[in-house]
């Protein structure tokens, strides 16, 4: 015989002895007895019905933004003037004309304008200004 062979014999033989040593049956372990349940006598008690209560009023969690404002102080009148080389021009005059000047050119309402930011530059003679904070949305007016 060539020594693989001999090798594979001793291996398979080996298998078998441990095999062998191992018990095939299952052991059963005796059964647990339990302890026997006492039956107690519990008498049923009538569910009694309690009227539905309607949940307690929510408070409100924001309060009323018309209730938050403070009642306005007086605040005096405020006024813009620029001059440059003998002209005078009010603020609320360069407001108007921007506005304006931006309505008719671009053919849109007076209500869809939120903001004017207005950059005066009087050596140029002019007022530039941007609608809605929109870069896209700018123009200029002569002073």
């Amino acid at each position: 015989m060539s020594g693989k062979r001999k090798n594979r014999k001793r291996q398979i033989m080996e298998r078998k002895r441990i095999e062998g040593q191992r018990p095939e049956q299952s052991v059963q372990e005796p059964p647990v007895q339990e302890p026997p349940v006492q039956e107690q006598n519990v008498q049923e008690q009538p569910v009694q019905e309690q009227p539905v209560q309607e949940p307690p009023a929510q408070e409100q969690l924001c309060p009323d933004p018309a209730e938050l404002r403070k009642p306005e102080e007086k605040r005096p009148a405020r006024n813009l003037y620029l001059q440059y080389n003998d002209l005078e021009f009010s603020d609320k005059l360069m407001f108007e004309a921007a506005i304006n000047d931006y309505c008719q050119k671009a053919g849109v309402p007076m209500e869809s304008i939120d903001s004017v930011n207005l950059y005066v530059k009087p050596q140029e003679g002019k007022a530039y200004y941007v609608i809605n904070e929109d870069g896209e949305k700018i123009g200029s007016i002569d002073l």
